[in-house]
């Protein structure tokens, strides 16, 4: 039988914003990673406003989440993201990227928190400075 998740606001799973959906699993499902400190809208760059959806700096791995309309769908928005995850890159940063299609229903954003887990666990902890 198949359990349909609903959000405060009483919306299904299926409707709701991708970062959402990510948060939603990352949290209730892998509950194990809190330790790593991790955070919403994460300020990576002192210099620069960008911001991570979510990040984790303790092993420096981050998510960014795309939707399909707005900035990221434009030649100057994908400049813009290409500027900044190559910045996070010089910084020492690893970026997991999605977009609203992959992260569509809970298997796929199952299998995208997953796939970043899996890293985070192989990843070698930064000390606080």
């Amino acid at each position: 039988m198949k359990t349909t998740i609903y959000n405060d606001k009483g919306q299904p799973f299926s409707s709701w914003r991708p970062g959402a959906k990510f948060k939603y699993v990352l949290e209730v499902e892998n509950m194990s990673l809190t330790h790593l400190g991790m955070g919403e809208e994460y300020r990576f760059d002192p210099k620069r406003r960008w911001r991570f959806d979510f990040a984790f700096p303790r092993v420096m791995v981050a998510v960014e989440i795309d939707g399909t309309l707005g900035r990221h769908s434009t030649p100057s928005g994908e400049a813009k993201d290409n500027e900044k995850l190559n910045r996070a890159l010089e910084l020492g940063w690893k970026v997991f990227r999605y977009n609203s299609a992959q992260l569509g229903s809970k298997q796929k954003v199952t299998d995208a928190v997953e796939q970043v887990v899996a890293f985070i666990c192989n990843a070698k902890v930064v000390e606080a400075e």
